[in-house]
C-alpha cells in the first residue's frame, strides 16, 4: 500500500511538473490564497480553512478532476526547525464512472499530514514521503499543490456509481443495456469432439 501511494504521488507530481516549483512566487496568482505565512507566527498550533471549487482545478490543466466543492482544514504546528501540517479534506468532486462513463459526485473524506523541514534549499520533488524541505529563508508556504495531490489520492482506483437503497447500480440504464448487448455470447453448442467420444463410449457398453 505504501509503495502504491508513493507511485501515485510521483505520478501526480510529474504530471504537473510545471506547477511543482515551490518558489511560491511562481505559482499562479489564483493560488496565492492558499499561502500560509508562518515567519511571524508563535510556536505552537494554528488553524486555517480553505475552500476548493471548480476554479481551483482550472489552475491544473491536466487534472483528472474538473469540478468539486470541498473545504480543507489545515492544522499547522510551528517548531524551531520544522513545520508539521495536518490536512483534513471534506466535500465532493465530480468524477467519471468507469462502468457507464457518466459523471457523478464522489464524496471525499481524507486526512494526511506533511512534515516540512527547514534547509538550505527547497526540495524539487514534493511530499513524496509526506515530507519536504523548505529554504530556511522562506517565510511562507503555498499548500495548494499539496491539497491538489491529496484530493486525487483520495479517489479509488475504480470509480463507479454508488448503489441505491435496494442494492441496484445507479449507472446510466441505457449505457448498461448497451454494455449487456455487447457482452460476448456464451457458447452453448456442445463440442463435437466430446460428442464423438461419448458415442465411442456408448458403443463400448
Amino acid at each position: 500500500m505504501k509503495k502504491f501511494v508513493f507511485l501515485a504521488k510521483l505520478f501526480i507530481t510529474l504530471h504537473d511538473l510545471k506547477l511543482a516549483d515551490y518558489n511560491n512566487d511562481k505559482l499562479m496568482p489564483y493560488l496565492d490564497q492558499y499561502i500560509i505565512p508562518f515567519k511571524n507566527l508563535e510556536q505552537g498550533q494554528h488553524r486555517y480553512v480553505f475552500e476548493v471549487n471548480d476554479k481551483f482545478f482550472e489552475q491544473f490543466p491536466y487534472s483528472e478532476i474538473k469540478k468539486g466543492n470541498l473545504f480543507v482544514q489545515v492544522d499547522l504546528e510551528v517548531n524551531p526547525n520544522s513545520l508539521y501540517l495536518n490536512f483534513e479534506i471534506n466535500g465532493t468532486v465530480e468524477v467519471q464512472c468507469d462502468r457507464c462513463l457518466g459523471y457523478f459526485d464522489y464524496p471525499v473524506d481524507y486526512k494526511n499530514h506533511l512534515l516540512v523541514k527547514f534547509s538550505d534549499h527547497t526540495s524539487n520533488i514534493l511530499d513524496i514521503d509526506d515530507q519536504m524541505f523548505l529554504d530556511k529563508e522562506e517565510g511562507r508556504i503555498n499548500v495548494a499543490k499539496h491539497i491538489y495531490d491529496y484530493i486525487h489520492l483520495s479517489l479509488p482506483m475504480k470509480k463507479v456509481h454508488p448503489l441505491d437503497q435496494e442494492g441496484n447500480p445507479t449507472c446510466d440504464p441505457q449505457m448498461l443495456q448497451k454494455l449487456e448487448e455487447l457482452k460476448p455470447k456464451e457458447h452453448t453448442e456442445p463440442d463435437p469432439r466430446w460428442s464423438g467420444l461419448k458415442e465411442l463410449l456408448d458403443s463400448m457398453n
